[in-house]
């Protein structure tokens, strides 16, 4: 679809319905659900799932349409992390057979995966910004304390 995303049918009624539209009634609405991590993660990549389920879960923000999502927004953690580890150890620049220096393929790799990381922090609400449209609904205490 072109255009911008549709705000979800709670975040237009707590905003009064700005656009006038009528709203969605029969928007869906998953229970939120504490997910397991896939066993093929690894590395960064498992401990950024381990962490951030929980406080999603929390939130409310956390159900089983969102595993996919999740599973690749922590792929590409990881990756950013390990393209971010290869910059501190060879440095910001490499030198080139010719003699010159150039921006070293990490860092290109990084702000790549910064680019696609962004998107998914937005779909999450795990920006300051993102989180300002987002309206999530505790659940139930699980004995999960933050």
């Amino acid at each position: 679809m072109r255009g911008r995303k549709p705000a979800p049918t709670t975040l237009k009624i707590v905003k009064g319905n700005p656009g006038k539209r009528p709203l969605n009634e029969r928007e869906p609405h998953p229970k939120p659900e504490l997910l397991p991590c896939p066993g093929w993660l690894k590395g960064e990549a498992k401990a950024e799932w381990e962490r951030i389920t929980p406080i999603l879960y929390r939130l409310g923000l956390l159900t089983g349409l969102d595993y996919v999502a999740l599973e690749a927004y922590c792929v590409v953690y990881g990756r950013w992390r390990q393209a971010e580890r290869e910059i501190e150890a060879m440095g910001l620049t490499v030198e080139t057979a010719g003699g010159r220096e150039k921006i070293s393929p990490a860092v290109k790799v990084a702000q790549e995966y910064q680019g696609i990381l962004r998107s998914f922090l937005g779909e999450f609400g795990l920006t300051p910004a993102s989180r300002t449209r987002v309206k999530g609904e505790l659940p139930e205490s699980d004995g999960f304390d933050f």
